[in-house]
């Protein structure tokens, strides 16, 4: 027996913009303090974050 499902017969195709929603409940933002230890693995491990993703994490960080 098989442990993966059936293939559908139609593919359903959706973008991003499609499924992401507008208002989402503050439970599933990341906390102040998890985009600072974000950023600091980032900075210790010596990787370069994409540019608008640290701003994004800079500014979620100040926030506290």
């Amino acid at each position: 027996m098989r442990s993966t499902g059936e293939l559908p017969n139609e593919e359903n195709v959706s973008t991003l913009s499609q499924i992401l929603q507008a208002d989402v409940p503050g439970k599933y933002y990341l906390s102040p303090k998890a985009c600072l230890g974000i950023l600091r693995r980032a900075s210790a491990r010596g990787k370069e974050l994409p540019e608008i993703l640290k701003a994004a994490l800079e500014r979620q960080a100040q926030s506290a």
